[in-house]
């Protein structure tokens, strides 16, 4: 499981950070930018982690069962849930998944 400096910043700082974050996302044109970027930061198994809940999110878009879900990506339900949860409840997390599941 990640770990978060016990060294915190400031709600405002982290805020900072975390925007320049998105812009940095938000600015990369090609998946070899994208990987190049996301490997260099994140740990094998964080990948591994997001590819699987993306598949989920797939999944859950083409209407497949938890059970399918859990068998096949070896995710528990809390996960499936949360991004089950978050389909239903912001129209605008589903508009982005159904544009990435095409």
């Amino acid at each position: 499981m990640p770990k978060i400096s016990r060294l915190s910043l400031t709600e405002t700082e982290m805020q900072h950070l975390t925007d320049a974050f998105w812009q940095v996302l938000a600015q990369l044109r090609t998946p070899k930018d994208i990987k190049t970027l996301l490997a260099g930061f994140l740990t094998h198994t964080e990948v591994k982690m997001f590819a699987k809940r993306l598949e989920a999110v797939k999944m859950l878009l083409n209407d497949a069962s938890y059970s399918d879900i859990r068998n096949k990506l070896k995710l528990t339900d809390a996960p499936i849930a949360r991004l089950n949860n978050l389909l239903n409840e912001h129209k605008a997390f589903q508009d982005m998944a159904k544009r990435l599941s095409r």
